[in-house]
């Protein structure tokens, strides 16, 4: 019987083929000429097979007026069959239909969240700006993207599973817990250790028996997630503790990580030994989230005892890549204990920093951000220490915390050779700390917080970058000095150039205009493919007269969209004239 049924299922795929391509083509059709025999043997056994070789027969020999005809008469007695000696249902067991609660609705049509569910389910470029889209559009409302958005949690593309964790699915919030169960796999990767987080974000607690499971049996990505999940309930403590000391390096950052939101004694006496172990690098973070004083002060003590033992020349082993995990585990804290101990490995002897170089640098950038007084004080007093290897630190300690005009008196003799490092370092960190030209011009910077002979130093040293960053007040050396860079570097391309002709529009310069649009209409900037901040903002100080100029040089640009900004600028120019 089973051969039997299967030759007529495909005399069916012969017939949709012909049911299809129109019954004009069964005429000496091929394909059915090879089923007759088949079905004239199995006749001998089954009359109703002879049935179908007669049927098959007609058709095939049928002219094209009667094929039609045949063709309908052969699959309705075929359909008659299959219906009556076919199975109908389906393989597996028999389980009830589930409902849910969801309440996500249905109001947008399909044809407008179709390409959205191909972004989520598909691959190629553009799918995050269309998620994006689709997200402010509140097309993610409806019921028939979660599926599809659960799904993609699995997506190669970082960026898409993060938006659709952080901001999606976070919002269905039970409407999507059906389908984030039903997808859920113990040995899956990194989106199922994402479809773990986001159950226990709807269930909290009711699923702590799966929270173990994953924990215990999962994939790593899976166990790391269950296990940092624990954390969050204290009676897991002893399971986390165990956790610990696993194998695999994933295993036991996920358990300290968690032991840090316990925070309970076992969970800090495991944590401080991790960080004195060779896992010091994989403690360091944990224990800075954890934030026990009590825990800070074993570790400042620990980190004293191995400096002491670093000086004396007991200790081995690398020490300075510990104590650095030691100062990363303490950047939260702000006690006085900490501040004593980076004073005293600022307080190195000279001759014992080339085994602490890196360690030092960390803790002159904690001294600084300590941001209180005294730390000021002292990180400013390193200025020539170590043969001025943190002049830069003791230079923003130093504008942080003393009159502007003694800033400049220590720090101004520093630049009267600029090549050395020294100077260099400076200069570099005055570039640092001073506002982009921009942000001046939108009175962002604080001239009050430097001296006005910065600016007379730094022409001398043709500083012309730092020149307009310090250009405050109207005065006409600075003006003479940024109009001459300008005309010998006449490009609107060259970001120092936009940058000098801001600063002549902030010194109030009447020539700045005319400057602006000679070297503009000078400079080939029709194969711009766009105009930054610092560029746009230059145009938009023109006064209202230069419009018809602008407009004029729009159409020589060969790039529309920069036309376009062009045409905009020009626009804007006149409107605030008018207002």
């Amino acid at each position: 019987m089973f051969m039997s049924i299967n030759i007529l299922f495909e005399l069916q795929h012969e017939l949709r083929r012909l049911y299809i391509a129109g019954s004009g083509m069964a005429e000496g059709d091929l394909r059915l000429a090879k089923i007759v025999p088949q079905l004239e043997k199995l006749g001998e056994t089954a009359p109703i097979f002879n049935r179908f070789a007669q049927a098959v027969n007609e058709l095939i020999t049928s002219e094209r007026t009667d094929a039609a005809s045949k063709l309908l008469e052969l699959g309705t007695l075929l359909h008659s069959v299959l219906y009556t000696q076919g199975k109908t249902e389906g393989a597996g067991e028999v389980s009830p239909l589930v409902g849910t609660n969801i309440k996500a609705d249905t109001s947008v049509p399909y044809k407008k969240i179709a390409p959205l569910i191909e972004a989520l389910t598909q691959k190629g470029q553009g799918r995050l700006e269309q998620i994006h889209q689709a997200y402010n559009e509140g097309l993610f409302h409806d019921f028939r993207v979660i599926s599809a958005a659960v799904t993609a949690l699995d997506d190669s593309y970082a960026e898409i599973p993060e938006f659709l964790f952080h901001k999606v699915i976070s919002q269905y919030g039970t409407d999507a817990l059906p389908m984030l169960k039903q997808q859920f796999q113990l040995q899956g990767g990194k989106g199922h250790a994402r479809r773990l987080q986001l159950i226990h974000n709807i269930e909290g607690k009711i699923e702590i028996d799966l929270y173990l499971q994953a924990a215990t049996i999962g994939s790593v990505e899976v166990r790391t997630a269950g296990i940092e999940i624990l954390g969050e309930y204290p009676e897991q403590e002893q399971f986390l503790l165990d956790q610990a000391g696993d194998k695999k390096k994933e295993i036991r950052r996920a358990a300290l990580n968690a032991l840090s939101k316990l925070g309970s004694d076992k969970a800090q006496d495991c944590l401080f030994e991790a960080l004195t172990s060779k896992d010091h690098e994989l403690a360091a973070e944990p224990i800075r989230l954890c934030g026990s004083d009590n825990l800070i002060h074993r570790v400042i003590r620990h980190t004293e005892d191995v400096l002491d033992g670093v000086l004396a020349g007991t200790e081995k082993d690398e020490p300075e890549q510990r104590l650095i995990s030691y100062m990363t585990s303490l950047e939260e804290s702000s006690s006085n204990e900490l501040f004593v101990l980076l004073q005293k490995i600022l307080s190195v002897p000279a001759e014992r920093t080339a085994e602490l170089d890196r360690l030092q640098e960390v803790a002159v950038q904690m001294l600084l951000n300590l941001g209180h007084s005294e730390a000021y004080a002292f990180t400013a007093g390193l200025q020539q220490a170590y043969n001025r290897r943190f002049i830069g630190y003791s230079f923003r300690a130093a504008v942080y915390s003393l009159p502007p005009e003694e800033v400049y008196e220590r720090y101004a003799p520093e630049l009267h050779n600029k090549r050395t490092s020294a100077a260099k370092e400076l200069l570099r960190t005055l570039g640092m700390i001073t506002a982009d030209i921009t942000d001046q011009m939108s009175g962002n910077s604080s001239k009050e917080t430097w001296d006005p002979r910065w600016v007379h130093l730094l022409i001398k040293l043709d500083e012309k970058e730092l020149v307009t960053r310090f250009a405050f007040h109207s005065d006409a050396a600075v003006i003479s000095y940024l109009s001459k860079q300008c005309a010998a570097h006449p490009k609107f391309q060259d970001y120092v150039t936009v940058d000098m002709l801001l600063a002549l529009f902030k010194l109030s310069d009447d020539h700045v205009p005319e400057m602006v649009m000679d070297i503009l209409e000078r400079d080939k900037t029709s194969h711009f493919y766009y105009l930054n901040r610092a560029q746009t903002a230059l145009l938009s100080q023109l006064p209202p007269v230069y419009a018809d100029r602008l407009r004029q040089f729009a159409e020589t640009i060969r790039y529309e969209s920069v036309k376009q900004q062009v045409l905009d600028i020009a626009d804007r120019v006149v409107a605030n004239n008018l207002n």
